[in-house]
């Protein structure tokens, strides 16, 4: 048999481990709140944003193309952008190498297939800060494949914390994609670079 004063001990210990729980959970709960609440949305400034790439061809000279028509946004909650979420989308239609021929190649099916996947996106899943250098990792999608890139980055913030501009860039294998076949014409390698700035909303 359990004496009196041991059955008080544990139901008041009991009492206190739950009690103990329930506050844990709140404050997680009110940690999750506060971090939604003090998120800032950013959106892209279309008028000083540039999103182009580069192909050698012919193994001598290079073709520089960009994006006419795109969009991006970010969420983050840190003033270094380290929990930084981004994402972008860019309309294969809008492609420009300067050369409306091959242009339109390019949209073709045995390129990007532009009637079929009509846009480019890219979400970022994690952001490495290393001083004043970012590695921005994430999942590009090209012509319905979607394969992990790592874009080296940038970010330099407006003295009123209201703007950022960002200026990143990486490589990705266009074959990785079915985006054309390997030969001799055009390297398998392709270069990113993006420059723009993202104003707070």
């Amino acid at each position: 048999m359990y004496s009196e004063e041991y059955i008080y001990f544990r139901i008041v210990y009991i009492h206190e481990t739950n009690a103990s729980s329930m506050m844990k959970k709140t404050f997680f709960l009110l940690f999750i709140s506060f971090s939604s609440v003090f998120a800032q949305n950013w959106t892209v400034d279309k008028t000083i944003t540039k999103v182009e790439f580069s192909i050698v061809h012919l193994k001598i000279s290079t073709v520089d193309g960009s994006f006419g028509v795109y969009d991006a946004k970010m969420t983050t909650a840190k003033k270094d952008f380290s929990d930084a979420v981004i994402e972008f989308s860019a309309d294969i239609a809008s492609i420009s190498t300067k050369n409306k021929s091959r242009d339109n190649h390019l949209k073709k099916d045995e390129f990007f297939d532009a009637a079929k996947y009509p846009k480019i996106t890219f979400k970022s899943t994690s952001i490495q800060k290393s001083e004043q250098a970012y590695k921005i990792s994430g999942n590009l999608t090209i012509k319905g494949v979607t394969k992990p890139i790592v874009l080296n980055a940038t970010f330099k913030t407006a003295p009123d914390a209201k703007s950022v501009a960002i200026k990143a860039d990486g490589e990705i294998n266009r074959i990785d994609f079915g985006v054309g076949t390997s030969g001799a014409t055009l390297n398998d390698e392709v270069k990113l670079k993006i420059s723009g700035t993202f104003n707070k909303q």
